[in-house]
């Protein structure tokens, strides 16, 4: 979508009476339906697949587009995928989430594995990329090595979505 086109319809839910949080809830889980198809569907994601799950590499800034990671986070571990969420600054608001994904959760880029299925960035707001620029430099570098796939939701705008 656009940009034009995502505030359209962010501020269409919100004028029909969805939260903010139900509009980013309803926005990760579409991210992850988006990802279990570019991992191969549901026979990849099956629990009777005889190879080995597909594991997903989650990044997470403290920006909308790390609320939407999170939540697509969540579903994809509900869905017979690997998990591992890295995050580098806490999403307000997202405590329970980061609590239920616990034991998804790795410490630094060092933890991360050389071969994934895919990585998920939502890290690439504005302001994660002034605060953090070193670390950033290190999520690069990684990630052009893995060579996986890399599903980028889209960077915050200056402007602020509707709320």
């Amino acid at each position: 979508l656009s940009l034009t086109k995502r505030i359209a319809v962010f501020k269409n839910a919100i004028n029909s009476g969805l939260s903010y949080s139900h509009v980013v809830s309803v926005a990760g889980m579409a991210m992850s339906q988006m990802t279990i198809q570019l991992l191969g569907g549901s026979c990849r994601v099956n629990p009777q697949n005889h190879n080995k799950p597909p594991v997903a590499v989650v990044l997470v800034s403290s920006g909308d587009g790390g609320k939407v990671a999170l939540t697509a986070a969540l579903h994809l571990s509900q869905h017979s995928v690997n998990v591992l969420v890295l995050v580098l600054d806490k999403p307000q608001g997202c405590d329970g989430m980061l609590n239920v994904l616990n034991k998804y959760l790795v410490q630094s880029v060092s933890c991360l594995p050389s071969v994934v299925d895919i990585i998920i960035d939502g890290i690439q707001d504005r302001n994660t990329l002034l605060r953090w620029p070193g670390w950033l430099d290190s999520v690069i570098d990684w990630t052009e090595e893995s060579a996986a796939p890399l599903l980028a939701i889209d960077p915050q705008h200056p402007t602020k979505l509707p709320r």
